[in-house]
């Protein structure tokens, strides 16, 4: 894998919503070892941010913006961040995101930094303390171990495949920060308080390689139904394939439907964009493969418990899916096949990924 190169993403800092092409680097593994291997002494924990991945900064890009608030803190305008050259600038959001590089681990609690060492031997991966890393709380307590673990994938990952199998993520690491999987999340580069360089630690191993394609996908059915897609029909009474599933027809009969961005990506109005903030309809995305599970995604955080699904049931009742699937006759239980089936599941005990 020594021929293996990282895009990476950086930002200035947390405010910084702006994909630039600037920003935006390869690196090879050996480089990566090297730039992650020193902590930058800061009084500000608010340094530069990194994303291991790569963004569509080009036309189809949805634009970063910049709210504008009157009287009494109310928005009263969300408008495009324009460069010198007039032209919109791409945002840091996950509508954006095309390819995801790697596994990105934060521990604020939990996870013994020398059991998360023990536990990631044999795999590639580097890691380092976080700012707040063995630092003192108000009460004098010390805040505990804290550390972030870059996992590399040996190729890189489509972004319609991470947002299936991420959830594989957290059953695998359990003693995560859970948000750390979410798309466009930003991480800060190694840095400490003046004087705590002791307490700093970084290091590194360079083994297997995980295979994204390792990870279960989690949003689709228990079950993948071998079905011929020409004896399948639009209408009539024989079994519904759920799998089938139109989500693309379904959001444009109902308005919400804007644009295919890319590949199987399209954008979409988010069903409960009333609740956005100055009800804004960019940033949600709607992933729509043929042969798999459709998965939505909202962008915003007024959606961080929003269910697709269950909206739409609640609104148009239990089988709301079904006029826009293709049916077929019943089928004999035993042609069924388990999903992943032949394939050994990803575990840390297990760790040929390649």
């Amino acid at each position: 894998m020594t021929d293996r190169t990282f895009r990476f993403q950086f930002f200035q800092d947390r405010h910084d919503n702006i994909v630039r092409d600037e920003g935006a680097y390869c690196f090879t593994w050996a480089e990566l070892i090297e730039l992650f291997g020193k902590h930058q002494p800061t009084v500000n924990k608010d340094t530069a941010l990194f994303i291991a991945g790569s963004f569509d900064t080009g036309s189809t890009a949805i634009p970063a913006t910049r709210k504008h608030y009157g009287a009494g803190g109310k928005l009263v305008a969300e408008a495009p961040i324009l460069d010198a050259g007039m032209r919109r600038q791409a945002g840091r959001l996950a509508a954006n995101v095309r390819t995801v590089e790697g596994v990105v681990l934060d521990s604020d609690q939990g996870w013994c930094l020398a059991d998360a060492k023990v536990e990631l031997q044999g795999l590639t991966h580097l890691g380092y303390t976080s700012y707040s890393h063995q630092q003192q709380d108000e009460s004098g307590q010390s805040k505990g171990d804290r550390f972030r673990v870059f996992i590399p994938f040996s190729t890189p990952c489509p972004v319609d495949e991470w947002v299936l199998r991420r959830q594989a993520v957290t059953e695998l690491f359990p003693k995560i920060d859970h948000s750390t999987t979410a798309l466009a999340r930003g991480f800060y580069i190694p840095s400490c308080p003046p004087g705590s360089e002791a307490l700093a630690d970084v290091w590194s191993d360079t083994g297997d390689w995980l295979d994204w394609r390792d990870l279960d996908r989690r949003s689709e059915p228990a079950i993948v139904v071998p079905v011929d897609l020409k004896r399948l029909t639009p209408k009539g009474t024989g079994k519904v394939v759920w799998e089938s599933f139109d989500a693309v027809t379904f959001m444009r009969d109902r308005g919400l439907y804007i644009r295919q961005s890319s590949g199987f990506k399209h954008d979409v109005v988010c069903p409960n964009h009333a609740g956005h903030s100055g009800q804004v309809t960019a940033g949600s995305v709607l992933y729509a493969e043929p042969g798999h599970w459709p998965t939505f995604y909202c962008s915003h955080s007024h959606c961080a418990d929003f269910n697709f699904w269950e909206h739409f049931k609640a609104l148009l009742g239990p089988g709301w899916m079904a006029d826009y699937c293709l049916r077929e006759p019943e089928i004999d239980i035993a042609t069924l096949v388990p999903a992943n089936a032949g394939r050994q599941p990803f575990s840390l005990s297990n760790k040929k990924h390649v």
